[in-house]
């Protein structure tokens, strides 16, 4: 398996949960597109859709990662 193939598995997996916690709203382009990048990657996205990809999906999973960081530093702080 190349990098690229397991940074796309990564990207797919992280869209899962994304789509799964409910943090793009479906019938939206974001929420179509992450469904296309799971089941497709990303080597096919138009110039458009990569732009929805940076400016909405990637920051939606930042701010998923982060609000997951901060429960793990609660969770620790209250045990």
């Amino acid at each position: 398996m190349s990098r690229d193939d397991f940074e796309e598995m990564q990207i797919q997996e992280q869209l899962t949960d994304l789509l799964s916690e409910g943090a793009l709203d479906e019938g939206t382009p974001a929420y179509g597109i992450a469904r296309k990048i799971i089941a497709d990657g990303t080597k096919g996205l138009s110039v458009k859709q990569t732009k929805v990809l940076e400016r909405v999906i990637f920051p939606a999973l930042e701010d998923l990662e982060q609000g997951r960081e901060l429960t793990r530093l609660i969770e620790k702080d209250g045990n």
